[in-house]
């Protein structure tokens, strides 16, 4: 599956994904939160997660993977704290 794949690929015990169908029956997508993306600019964690899926899924699969937003713990935490606080 995604979830097994990514973590296998980005080993952590914090690793959190929550992946839904964007595009019921068509399209996956969803978010994906790991500390492996410390100091990782955003165009290389998309790229390095993309490399991942694509590498260990069959074509079709690959494709219907839609958005996969890729966040730092730390990150998290400042955005709930952001939310909180408006």
């Amino acid at each position: 599956t995604v979830e097994q794949i990514l973590n296998a690929n980005f080993p952590g015990r914090d690793n959190l994904i929550e992946l839904d169908e964007t595009v019921p029956g068509q399209k996956i997508g969803g978010s994906f939160v790991s500390a492996a993306f410390n100091g990782m600019p955003q165009t290389d964690r998309q790229k390095t997660v993309r490399e991942a899926l694509r590498n260990n899924l069959p074509l079709e699969d690959y494709l219907c993977i839609g958005l996969i937003l890729t966040l730092t713990p730390q990150e998290v935490i400042s955005m709930r704290e952001t939310a909180l606080a408006a």
